[in-house]
């Protein structure tokens, strides 16, 4: 139990399933665009090429696999807390980039064809990410989910999927923005 208390287990359920669309739809995402995707992980210049090759294949579908586990009551608490860790690493690959100045390289999380440069804001979406999947480990309060919290889960879910849809579009265009003032 990480946040120490029983939670409402629609509140629960909506963290999870919010997480599960946004490391789902980036696990397909991956699994369709493999080139560019190997182009993402080679840029950031953390693993051996044969070890990048793998992780190439294998990340993915670990992506959609916690994205299937994460919307399962039974499964959700180990899946929260691997998916919080998976996005914990990224963060860590994002912070070592950013040590080193490499700010150019697209963070390949961003699904259009400009990509998004590494910056900080990523790191406090990412840390945000995280505290959902920690979220959806928590300890439910013992009553049934009826077909109201149902509405409820799914109004939540597509609110917070907007809402991260507008925050990746507003950091592309702070990027474009910040870019488009440093040509001279």
């Amino acid at each position: 139990m990480i946040f120490g208390s029983e939670l409402d287990p629609a509140v629960i359920a909506a963290a999870a399933w919010l997480l599960a669309v946004v490391v789902g739809s980036a696990g397909i995402h991956k699994l369709l665009h493999v080139d560019a995707f190997r182009g993402v992980m080679r840029d950031y210049r953390l693993f051996p090429e044969a070890l990048t090759e793998t992780l190439i294949r294998v990340v993915p579908i670990f992506e959609v696999t916690l994205a299937g586990l994460l919307l399962l009551a039974q499964t959700r608490t180990l899946a929260g807390t691997l998916t919080a860790s998976l996005l914990a690493v990224y963060g860590f690959a994002i912070g070592i980039n950013l040590a080193r100045g490499r700010t150019h390289i697209d963070c390949g999380c961003s699904w259009n064809a400009e990509g998004q440069p590494l910056s900080g804001w990523l790191l406090l979406r990412n840390a945000g990410l995280v505290g959902l999947g920690l979220l959806s480990t928590s300890t439910p309060t013992p009553r049934a989910l009826g077909l109201v919290d149902a509405a409820v889960i799914a109004a939540t879910t597509v609110t917070g999927l907007l809402l991260y849809f507008a925050a990746e579009q507003l950091l592309a265009n702070h990027a474009r923005i910040k870019m488009t003032e440093a040509i001279p």
